[in-house]
């Protein structure tokens, strides 16, 4: 990430063990509603060089913010709000199925401390009792490391080189 810098683990600690339904409805809404964390990626890729070398580069940018902040900073009228909220209701709605068909009785629930952009946030992980991996992260989640991509992104490149010379 090349904001990286911008968000800091504070802390993270064991919360509870999920016991019942009604605690699985209480933090799929907790997690899935205004005051939530959203996470948005951003990425800028190019490619520079001449006959012997390129250079691929990736710079990857991480934003983290409620849903209700987001809102306020967009640059919409009344209407448009109006709508766009109905929009992420019904998101977080989809979002709330989703944590209830992924979690389940028994799994943990752990509560992260992060300080993004001088702003100090809670944010809410569930890992499988089972398996010890994190089955709902609605922040996180789809961040992962590029070096594979960008390695086999060179090597079809070195492919293609390699056949166009050949050929």
């Amino acid at each position: 990430m090349t904001n990286h810098q911008e968000t800091e683990l504070v802390s993270y600690h064991y919360v509870e063990i999920l016991n019942d339904s009604h605690q699985i409805d209480r933090y799929a809404k907790k997690m899935n509603g205004w005051e939530s964390l959203i996470s948005r990626k951003s990425g800028k890729h190019g490619e520079r060089g001449n006959s012997d070398t390129t250079i691929y580069t990736m710079k990857l940018y991480f934003h983290a913010e409620p849903w209700e902040d987001v809102i306020k900073e967009m640059p919409l009228d009344s209407l448009q709000k109006i709508s766009y909220k109905s929009e992420v209701e019904n998101r977080s709605k989809i979002m709330r199925d989703v944590f209830k068909d992924k979690v389940h009785i028994g799994d943990k629930v752990f509560l992260v401390k992060l300080e993004i952009e001088d702003k100090k946030y809670d944010h809410y992980v569930i890992c499988s009792s089972v398996e010890n991996k994190v089955v709902y992260d609605n922040l996180f989640f789809g961040i992962e490391e590029k070096k594979d991509a960008l390695d086999r992104m060179c090597r079809r490149s070195d492919m293609r080189i390699f056949k166009e010379r050949l050929f």
